[in-house]
């Protein structure tokens, strides 16, 4: 025999994505892919959580103020609330496929916000919020090819293939960077639901944002990146704010590790 569900759940969803260039003009070259997203989740028993012998709806009944009946209601309830905000490659698009190398049409930007909030009887707040931004520039070039030793008598012989065949160009076929900075930021505080007066646990917060600048330089017979990856932390362990997140910079120390690249290699085909 299958148990009667002993909660309320209800659950709603929305989200959009708009091409914000279109905006700017049927002429404009700017692109600006937007997409925002918000759900919420509730969900409400039928009995009090922290005396399961009595129905939510007795106990709120029972309160004597409109105020006492709303934190009754919002103790009892399990809550997630989660939001998202992304601009993805935000960019001038070329005029024509022959792209320049100091043209403004290389570089793009990625940006996106994350946040889910929840709280239910035993956790009086949960938070993460993820940070993400990008800034990247990538050229793609078809330089002219060089084959010094193709009309050299010398090599003609098939025996020379390997060197008659030998070609280079003295420019890179795709030359692109990316910076990009990752943060999150987490805090929790638990109810103290045994104690009458509902006194919090202080609460416990993780802040940690990530940098990373990567180069990569293309040839046809040549590939080599270099990543320099390097991670922001707060010793005091409470809200870091950054200026790339919109807030002001707190007086905390911080604690930089940047200097060697944690890694680098170079790839020869």
């Amino acid at each position: 025999m299958l148990e009667r569900s002993q909660e309320d759940f209800y659950q709603y969803d929305i989200a959009t994505t708009l091409e914000l260039g279109k905006f700017t003009g049927a002429k404009s070259r700017l692109s600006i892919p937007f997409y925002y997203s918000y759900s919420k989740e509730v969900a409400s028993p039928e009995y009090y959580p922290l005396d399961p012998d009595i129905t939510l709806d007795d106990v709120i009944d029972a309160a004597e103020s409109q105020h006492e009946k709303d934190s009754i209601k919002d103790l009892s309830q399990a809550v997630v609330q989660r939001k998202s905000i992304n601009f993805t490659n935000v960019r001038l698009k070329p005029k024509n496929d022959k792209s320049k190398i100091y043209d403004i049409s290389n570089l793009s930007a990625t940006y996106s916000y994350n946040i889910e909030t929840s709280h239910d009887v035993s956790t009086e707040k949960k938070i993460r919020k993820d940070y993400r931004g990008v800034l990247a520039y990538n050229f793609n070039n078809r330089p002219k090819m060089y084959t010094p030793f193709k009309n050299v008598k010398l090599f003609k012989n098939n025996a020379f293939k390997l060197v008659r065949d030998f070609n280079f160009y003295l420019m890179p076929t795709q030359l692109s960077y990316r910076m990009e900075m990752i943060r999150n930021y987490s805090q929790e505080q638990l109810r103290n639901v045994n104690n009458p007066n509902f006194v919090n646990i202080a609460p416990s917060t993780d802040v940690v944002a990530v940098f990373t600048f990567e180069i990569i330089i293309k040839e046809d017979n040549f590939s080599f990146t270099i990543c320099f990856p390097s991670r922001v932390m707060e010793k005091e362990r409470n809200f870091l704010t950054l200026i790339l997140m919109g807030e002001v910079l707190r007086d905390r120390e911080l604690i930089m590790l940047i200097g060697n690249p944690e890694s680098w290699w170079g790839l020869f085909p």
